[in-house]
C-alpha cells in the first residue's frame, strides 16, 4: 500500500479556528476537498444563472424570427 504525502498550508489561527469549527469530524483533506467542490459547483450555478438571465424574451423572439426568416429563404430557394 502506498503512503500518502501530506503538507503543511500556513494559515492565520482565526482562519483555522473557524475552518476547524466548520469541518467537524472530517478529516482535513476530505473537510478541503469539500470545500473545493462545492465551490465549484456554485460557480458553475451563478454562471448558469447569469446566462440565463442574459436569455430573456426579447432575445428569444429575435432568435424565432430569424429562424423563421431562415425557412422562408429556403423555401424560396427550392422554387
Amino acid at each position: 500500500m502506498a503512503r500518502s504525502k501530506y503538507t503543511t498550508i500556513p494559515v492565520r489561527v482565526e482562519v483555522k479556528k473557524i475552518l476547524d469549527s466548520l469541518r467537524g469530524g472530517m478529516e482535513w483533506s476530505d473537510f478541503l476537498l469539500g470545500l473545493v467542490e462545492e465551490n465549484r459547483r456554485l460557480k458553475r450555478i451563478i454562471a448558469a444563472r447569469s446566462i440565463q438571465g442574459r436569455f430573456n424574451e426579447d432575445i428569444e423572439k429575435s432568435i424565432l424570427e430569424s429562424i423563421e426568416s431562415m425557412r422562408m429563404l429556403k423555401l424560396r430557394s427550392r422554387r
